[in-house]
């Protein structure tokens, strides 16, 4: 007996000089066997085809059972059992037992190996060639590429496809007889094999070579580890994330600072009532906030009640008590700690707190960030980012899981954990991704299932934005709570509704209709409105500027206009919208807040106050607009507000109507007339317009003409307008400033009479500067009875 070993990635052949080891005897009627050792990268194979049949080496229509075989990992089994071939990859052996009479008379004998990989669709094949010679036998791989042709032929019919221009149908019948050819051809090359076989077909059958107690143990080992293949298989499947849709129901809006405006934990009562947490923000204190019983699926309020519940992260209900459990989480000002390591206890009938756990003596989290409740096994899950903690219906703790242990690192970002019966599902990974787990409470640990991920947008409208809590229904059905904060303006809160395998959204009629199946509007409408579910169509416009401008995000649609409906007395906030017209139809904001935004139009824009945002009536940042009409208040009495008008690293046109105090950083500003008040921060700050200084009657004011930005602008242009020997003479003076110092010299006439004026500036000191006024050729020095001088600066 001779082993061979072959490594499958190089042309190696071996020489087998000892005819001991290797003994043919062309009439013995024992037999002599090879023993091929085969491997891939150091590793064994994982799944092999091997052929040795009658027919052809390839069925495109299949696996033919007759000339296949197929091995599982860490398996093997009989390939035919009428052929006596056995596989054990296993310890990486292929055993072919052959007849002595196999090799009567001396020649080549060919076996040809076809090996999927392990995505089931790619294959590669390899062919072992065995000579018989009168007194040696060589033996090797000839790394012949069977499925080279195949790429080939399929890559020249996506070219037919792709350039055809006449029939079609014949282009493909001939790329049909191709392939057919190649089949053919492929099948003569194992020719030998086949033959061979069939001749040795019956003596094998007869001569038993693997018993039936063989068989049975064989089959035995392949089921069991078969079986543990599969769990794998299906754990690789499901590791897959599984992109999920909702359904929106609809929004509920929190005034800024009043009732609450950060919606945080969420949980069921059971059907469609559920409970939000909004947490207050500024200029409240951030240690309180409000909660607010409601009916999700039509936005009906119930009751709510303002408790001092700080960050209120996460909530959960426990069915078996009838009590809502809330996680406060960290406090936003850092003044009070103690509540970070306790959970609160809320009486769901009256949204009062009836409890506090303290679980400080018993937690090693920092924070108890989270919490959710497990009713098939009547346990309280809290968490962080890094651990979590089980306890028992009384409170005490009886086991941890690590995440690092459980997926290898610790998540970088997580908003809660919740729980339906012995679901958890984990809101982490990012802002609206959910990891599902099953809990096995009595072997503490957790068993995963897949990860769920929502897209920016559902139904192509309404951006989802951060998951902030689930709620479950007894039907199955599962609401999602989303939150998306702008800047200090609070947020938009949203509600949908999917099901518990989060793939399909709940089916049936929608409470309000959307305006199709896709949306992707290029209109929205925004004006007063109390429906739940407004889609921002004419008829069920958007109540909220923040709502209207935050679905005007989506990528959908190549240019949106929003039109107003009513004066709005709310911020309007544009972030990350392009492309867009904001139709006023005269209609007022309280203010106006432009982020990340490049080719924006607005006709007009009336504002009545100012943003707590950054204390503006107008913010301008890293935005390229066109306001042709712009009005703001009079700001100057509230000692906040510094800036009426703030624009930094834009590009904008604005035609002010107000003479608002405006600041420039950064930034190329333009106008079609003259515009007041305006401060460059620096060089760099671009004015195309014209700045308009001031206007004196005596060159002894004329620091009245200059600003702590003079020095920045490029130009200084003067009007001045004159009484000269009883007529009105005028003159337009424009040169380069040069530091502190202009010299503006110009001419004009009157009467037939040639004047020229010569404007020295000296900035910021009048008793250097000087206005002087000839006539001309005869260059006499005049003294004009009267003069006005009007001054502007500009970069053009």
């Amino acid at each position: 007996m001779e082993i061979l070993t072959f490594n499958v990635d190089l042309d190696k052949r071996n020489l087998v000089e000892d005819k001991q080891n290797f003994n043919v005897d062309f009439h013995d009627s024992k037999y002599a066997w090879i023993q091929a050792r085969q491997y891939e990268d150091s590793m064994r194979q994982v799944e092999v085809h091997v052929v040795h049949g009658d027919n052809s080496p390839f069925d495109l229509t299949g696996v033919n059972p007759n000339f296949f075989g197929w091995l599982p990992e860490g398996n093997y089994r009989i390939i035919d059992a009428k052929h006596a071939v056995m596989l054990d990859p296993v310890n990486g052996i292929f055993r072919f037992d052959f007849p002595a009479a196999a090799f009567a008379i001396a020649g080549s004998y060919k076996q040809a190996f076809f090996r999927l990989m392990k995505d089931g669709m790619n294959i590669s094949t390899l062919e072992f060639s065995l000579d018989v010679l009168a007194d040696k036998v060589i033996s090797g791989l000839i790394p012949s590429d069977y499925i080279t042709p195949f790429n080939d032929l399929y890559g020249e019919l996506g070219d037919i496809v792709k350039n055809a221009k006449g029939d079609l149908a014949a282009a493909l019948a001939e790329w049909t007889t191709k392939l057919s050819t190649l089949f053919s051809d492929l099948s003569k090359q194992g020719i030998d094999t086949q033959t061979m076989l069939t001749t040795l077909e019956q003596q094998i059958k007869q001569d038993g070579l693997m018993t039936q107690a063989d068989l049975d143990k064989a089959l035995s080992s392949f089921q069991t580890k078969f079986a543990k293949l599969q769990s794998k298989v299906d754990a690789s499947v499901a590791s897959a994330t599984t992109f999920a849709t909702m359904h929106r129901l609809g929004q509920k809006y929190r005034d800024q600072g009043t009732v609450g405006s950060n919606a945080q934990g969420f949980a069921g009562l059971g059907g469609t009532t559920v409970v939000q947490y909004y947490q207050n923000f500024e200029p409240m204190d951030r240690q309180y906030g409000t909660l607010v019983k409601f009916n999700v699926e039509t936005g009906t309020e119930i009751l709510s009640n303002e408790i001092k519940g700080y960050h209120g992260n996460s909530m959960t209900y426990n069915a078996k008590d009838g009590m809502l459990y809330m996680a406060m989480a960290e406090d936003s000002t850092d003044v009070d700690t103690v509540q970070k390591k306790k959970v609160l206890q809320i009486d769901p009938a009256t949204l009062t707190i009836k409890n506090t756990i303290d679980l400080t003596a018993k937690t090693a989290l920092p924070i108890i960030h989270s919490i959710g409740y497990d009713s098939a096994d009547d346990c309280f899950i809290v968490a962080d980012n890094k651990t979590m903690e089980f306890y028992d219906s009384s409170w005490t703790l009886q086991f941890t899981i690590q995440w690092a242990d459980l997926i290898g690192y610790e998540p970088g970002f997580m908003q809660g954990v919740q729980v339906h019966g012995s679901n958890l599902y984990w809101i982490g990974g990012r802002k609206s991704q959910i990891w599902a787990y099953t809990i096995d409470y009595d072997n503490k640990s957790l068993t995963y299932r897949t990860t769920y991920s929502f897209d920016d947008f559902q139904e192509g409208l309404y951006p989802t934005g951060e998951l902030e809590g689930l709620a479950f229904n007894d039907n199955g059905s599962i609401y999602v709570c989303s939150h998306i904060t702008v800047g200090k303006w609070g947020g938009l809160t949203q509600y949908f509704v999917t099901n518990d395998n989060f793939k399909v959204p709940i089916a049936g009629s929608t409470l309000v209709a959307i305006q199709s199946v896709s949306p992707s509007p290029t209109e929205f409408f925004v004006g007063n409105n109390t429906a739940y579910n407004p889609d921002g169509t004419k008829s069920n416009p958007f109540a909220s500027l923040l709502e209207a401008t935050t679905c005007m995000r989506t990528p959908y649609t190549p240019f949106k206009k929003l039109t107003m409906l009513t004066d709005m007395d709310d911020t309007l906030a544009l972030i990350d919208i392009d492309n867009a017209m904001l139709n006023t139809q005269s209609h007022k904001v309280k203010a106006t807040v432009i982020i990340n935004c490049s080719n924006l139009y607005i006709p007009s824009l009336q504002m009545t106050g100012y943003s707590r945002y950054k204390m503006n009536a107008l913010y301008v940042y890293n935005s390229q607009a066109r306001i042709n009409d712009l009005n703001c208040p009079d700001l100057t009495a509230n000692p906040d507000v510094t800036e009426a008008v703030h624009i930094e690293r834009s590009n904008v046109f604005i035609q002010d109507n107000s003479k608002a105090r405006i600041n420039l950083y950064n930034s190329t500003f333009d106008t079609a007339g003259s515009t007041y008040n305006l401060t460059k921060d620096n060089f760099m700050s671009k004015m195309l317009g014209n700045q308009v200084l001031g206007t004196i009657t005596n060159v002894a004011n004329s620091n009245e003409l200059s600003s702590k930005d003079f020095a920045y602008y490029s130009t200084m242009s003067v009007r001045i307008t004159t009484q000269i020997a009883g007529d009105t003479v005028g003159f337009q003076l424009s040169a380069p400033i040069n530091g502190g110092v202009v010299n503006l010299i110009g001419h004009s006439q009157s009467s037939d009479v040639i004047y020229l004026c010569a404007f020295h500036y000296v900035k910021d000191s009048p008793a250097n500067t000087t206005l002087e006024f000839f006539s001309l050729p005869a260059f006499t020095k005049v003294t004009p009875t009267s003069y006005s001088i009007t001054a502007t600066v500009s970069d053009r």
